[in-house]
């Protein structure tokens, strides 16, 4: 045979080999064990996902930002759910709720960027036990025996009949008879044989005073079989700072103009889909380039066609709108957390059968805590539906295909000129006084709709 033709007999006896070897050393088929490991995995809509894409339209990303000129501004987003649906009398209420949970899980996102505390431990604790158990009675009184040295004779056969006395009361009702032989009582005992447990536990907590952080911006939506749920866009910056330091001071020297923009009332939204759908305190530039707050509050009336109750609700709309801009004033931020978590694997025989045992488990807790105080400071409420029938400083939205109850909303605004003319007027009142007071819907999903955002000048 020619060199050639020998090696072209090696080499097909040395595939007829390494083939016999894979098919008897696998049971799984060649083409599945080549499966492409990829295969199944795909992405779904994640929280916070509408702040994130909105923050990305504005050149930022989620988090610190630093500017060319130094200056940092934090993105943030938030996503709380109602607890009812659209369908209730109570949505408006449970709305506003919704907004403030995604307010608060956006405020705790900038406290855990100025820093947080983390303590965390772990362990792992392995057992085997092959030893032929000992009945119940006699553990106890093993266990007596050794853990105390009485100095009062027969204390330990008092103790001893005291724990036995409640340890076979719950063991009767697993059917142990201490009486019955030991084969009898072996069946009924669960004996683990082997354990496995992984236990950790991790507390988080901070926290903050703020001033200047505002909600930019907020979307709205609610998917088929879901109740509705609010993404809020939180937003801090150096001018936002500012303007709620002056606002606490009542100091408007040291701050910064804007670039004049249309008058405030016209940047308020003008369809009632948009309006609804509008929370919190944001800040505005006006015609004159003034930093100025404007603060969205809706209320909902305990019944239908009751004017007082509007009247109420209408009240409601105005504290839920002042509320906030004490929050973006002067705010108090707590951070909590503690998680939880064990996984725990058991081998045991009982009856004479062997069982396995998995079990995960986890206990969590979280807590974010505001609080907000803002001395005497003078808002204005904004008309709205000016030149309209509807012009008043409240607008109302009767219950439409999405939301079966009405709703009432007000804008309240602080300005720099709306807070010297209440000075100028209380130091008026002291000269002439010589005093001063202080003082039909469907359960269907909606599509998503962003309310009011706040000027990009920040």
């Amino acid at each position: 045979m020619t060199n050639g033709k020998i090696i072209k007999f090696f080499l097909i006896i040395f595939f007829i080999f390494i083939n016999h070897s894979y098919s008897d050393n696998h049971d799984i088929p060649l083409e599945l064990d080549r499966q492409n490991p990829d295969d199944g995995f795909t992405f779904a809509d994640a929280p916070n996902s509408a702040a994130a894409k909105y923050i990305s339209s504005l050149g930022f990303k989620v988090g610190a930002n630093q500017r060319p000129d130094g200056s940092i501004v934090f993105f943030s987003a938030g996503e709380g759910s109602s607890s009812v649906d659209n369908d209730s009398p109570t949505i408006h209420d449970a709305r506003y709720a919704a907004y403030n949970r995604a307010v608060l899980k956006a405020k705790e996102e900038y406290v855990k960027f100025l820093g947080v505390r983390v303590r965390t431990s772990m362990s792992n604790i392995i057992k085997e036990n092959t030893m032929n158990n000992l009945p119940p009675e006699q553990i106890v009184e093993k266990a007596v025996n050794q853990s105390i040295k009485p100095e009062e004779p027969g204390i330990t056969d008092k103790f001893v009949k005291l724990l036995n006395l409640k340890l076979d009361k719950e063991l009767k009702k697993e059917g142990y008879d201490p009486n019955s032989p030991k084969e009898k009582k072996q069946e009924i005992l669960k004996k683990v044989v082997q354990s496995n447990r992984w236990k950790k536990i991790t507390e988080m907590s901070g926290q903050t005073t703020m001033s200047g952080f505002q909600i930019l911006t907020t979307f709205e939506q609610k998917n088929a079989g879901d109740r509705p749920f609010f993404t809020v866009v939180g937003l801090w910056s150096p001018k936002l700072n500012q303007l709620a330091k002056a606002i606490k001071s009542k100091n408007f020297t040291s701050l910064p103009k804007g670039t004049p923009a249309k008058p405030v009332a016209d940047q308020i939204p003008k369809k009632a889909s948009e309006l609804i759908g509008s929370f919190g305190a944001k800040m505005y530039v006006n015609e004159n380039g003034q930093r100025v707050i404007l603060s969205y509050g809706i209320g909902t009336p305990l019944k239908e066609n009751r004017r007082d109750l509007l009247n109420n609700a209408c009240s409601q709309a105005y504290t839920r709108a002042v509320e906030q801009i004490a929050y973006f004033v002067n705010e108090s931020v707590l951070y909590e957390e503690k998680f939880g978590e064990e996984d725990v694997s058991e081998d045991s025989i009982k009856d004479g059968n062997e069982q396995y045992l998995g079990v995960q488990g986890k206990d969590w807790y979280k807590k974010v805590a505001s609080s907000a105080e803002l001395d005497p400071t003078s808002f204005e409420t904004i008309i709205l539906n000016k030149g309209t029938e509807r012009e008043s400083d409240s607008a109302v939205i009767p219950p439409n295909p999405t939301f079966n109850r009405s709703a009432c909303i007000k804008v309240v605004m602080w300005s720099p000129s709306g807070q010297t003319m209440s000075n100028s007027a209380k130091n008026q009142m002291q000269q002439n006084s010589g005093s001063s007071n202080s003082g039909g819907s469907s359960n269907k999903s909606f599509a998503p709709r962003q309310g009011a955002a706040g000027s990009r000048d920040f």
